[in-house]
């Protein structure tokens, strides 16, 4: 029987699944939807092997882009507080 954060990464990779299968099929979506799968499979292995822990988001200078916590992919979707949800670093 699956725990709960097991069950979570699991509905979080079907649905990173399901935006990967929308941008193949357009164009026009698939940079967001690429975009949104990484960020799906990113909070999925977060809360499967952390799920307790807390993300700190670090204040950034415009030249110091560093995280506290570690990880595979591009958390927060890579986007950052002072980027102002532009999506650049």
């Amino acid at each position: 029987m699956p725990t709960h954060s097991q069950l979570a990464a699991q509905l979080l990779r079907d649905a990173a699944s399901f935006f990967e299968t929308i941008g193949e099929q357009n164009e026009n979506l698939r940079d967001q939807m690429i975009e949104n799968a990484a960020v799906f499979k990113e909070v999925a292995m977060l809360v499967e092997t952390s799920p307790l822990a807390e993300i700190v988001i670090p204040v950034h200078n415009n030249h110091d882009h560093h995280h506290t916590h570690d990880h595979e992919g591009d958390c927060c979707g890579g986007n950052h507080a002072d980027d102002k949800g532009s999506g650049k670093h």
